[in-house]
């Protein structure tokens, strides 16, 4: 990601942070790579104590790994960690989505139905591309993120956001974005019709079926993709 010149240094030290939370997710900075001071100073034209700052952030994400003997490096990636990490976001986000449910005002309806409204429109113009920087991807995280705005726990929603992220490098790597057909927009409809009829439980047990199904193609996916990358090797 090209960074241009900021001017004071807290803006600049964000901006280096966004800079290299975004190559990580895009694989740019590969899953298990060192990372280099002065390769990123360069890299970054930014300071020693900004980029440490950046790869302290990161860490706390559970982006970088740090080691006391060789500084930082990019996460690595494993079906172990791919499924804890999509379990543990099938149940704090179903639990967001249930807080939001009961809390959740009129604004927060107005403003579900807009993010549904908006992925639906995505998928009718037929765009078929999964990948991470597509409207239709990112307008249905969007949707998802709207459904849990209520909840009520900053910690929550930091916690869902972070696992968004997290899962953002998997999605590049197995591709395991489900293909837009009639069912998927379904689930999400009658999950959305859930959380306006003001039924948590209901809301709860549909997204928690929608993710499991996530979950099953996500590991089948990676699971190729690590065997296709084990002959490869």
């Amino acid at each position: 990601m090209v960074l241009n010149q900021v001017g004071n240094s807290s803006t600049r030290a964000g901006a280096v942070y966004e800079a290299i939370r975004h190559d990580i997710l895009a694989c740019r900075l590969a899953p298990g790579e060192w990372l280099r001071s002065e390769v990123m100073k360069a890299r970054y034209a930014a300071g020693v104590s900004t980029i440490r700052e950046a790869f302290s952030r990161l860490a706390s994400e559970g982006l970088l790994e740090a080691s006391d003997q060789r500084g930082f490096r990019v996460a690595p990636v494993s079906i172990a960690d791919l499924r804890d990490l999509l379990k543990v976001r099938e149940h704090i986000e179903s639990l967001a989505l249930e807080w939001s449910v009961e809390r959740g005002d009129e604004d927060w309806e107005g403003s579900v139905v807009r993010a549904f409204h908006l992925f639906r429109k995505s998928l009718e113009r037929g765009s078929a591309d999964l990948s991470d920087d597509s409207e239709v991807q990112s307008r249905h995280d969007a949707f998802h993120l709207s459904l849990i705005g209520a909840c009520g726990s900053p910690r929550l929603l930091d916690w869902t956001r972070q696992l968004y992220g997290q899962t953002q490098r998997y999605r590049r790597i197995a591709d395991y974005g489900r293909s837009w057909d009639s069912d998927v927009l379904r689930e999400h409809e009658e999950i959305l019709d859930a959380a306006l009829k003001r039924n948590p439980d209901l809301a709860g047990r549909l997204f928690r079926v929608h993710a499991a199904k996530t979950v099953d193609l996500a590991l089948t996916n990676l699971a190729r993709f690590v065997e296709l990358e084990a002959a490869a090797g």
